[in-house]
């Protein structure tokens, strides 16, 4: 042993050394916990909290009636990877519109959304090509438009039969 440390002065200040280390310590430790959850719940209010621009769309049929739409627009690659996804109800007349920005085919998929969908597809001239009806919930199964087109408008399961389209 060293002769020149004496271990009873150690230990009269060792813990008040500790308890000043440990305290800075935890200042330091709960400050970046604060920090991180305030930081993960900016984020997740900022997620949630994402809108979607609304406008409506008239869809007029080949007798001229025509019924008008109220429409949420997905117009980035991440409003449309979100669509309706977890939305557990969609009213009558109501729906999202994908706009693809130029013709091309277009692949949708059902994953994470509950409501079954009817889907129309729509040309840059604004002309319906394809309709799917009650496209099943929660699948990846893909389905195309086979042809380029410009628009989708997803609408509740029914929205097709109901217009007679």
């Amino acid at each position: 042993m060293n002769p020149g440390v004496n271990i009873g002065r150690v230990w009269d200040i060792w813990p008040e050394t500790l308890f000043c280390l440990v305290g800075a310590n935890m200042v330091k430790l709960i400050y970046r916990l604060f920090s991180a959850v305030f930081i993960l719940i900016i984020l997740a209010v900022t997620c949630t909290a994402q809108q979607f621009k609304r406008t409506e769309v008239e869809l007029v049929k080949q007798d001229g009636r025509s019924m008008t739409v109220n429409v949420e627009i997905a117009d980035t690659l991440e409003t449309r990877q979100k669509g309706l996804m977890y939305r557990t109800h969609l009213p009558w007349k109501q729906g999202m519109l994908f706009d693809f920005e130029e013709d091309q085919v277009m692949n949708m998929w059902m994953k994470n959304t509950v409501i079954p969908l009817d889907m129309f597809f729509i040309d840059s001239d604004g002309v319906i090509f394809k309709i799917v009806e009650g496209a099943e919930p929660e699948t990846l199964h893909t389905i195309s438009s086979v042809y380029p087109g410009h628009y989708v408008l997803e609408m509740l399961a029914g929205s097709a039969r109901r217009f007679g389209i």
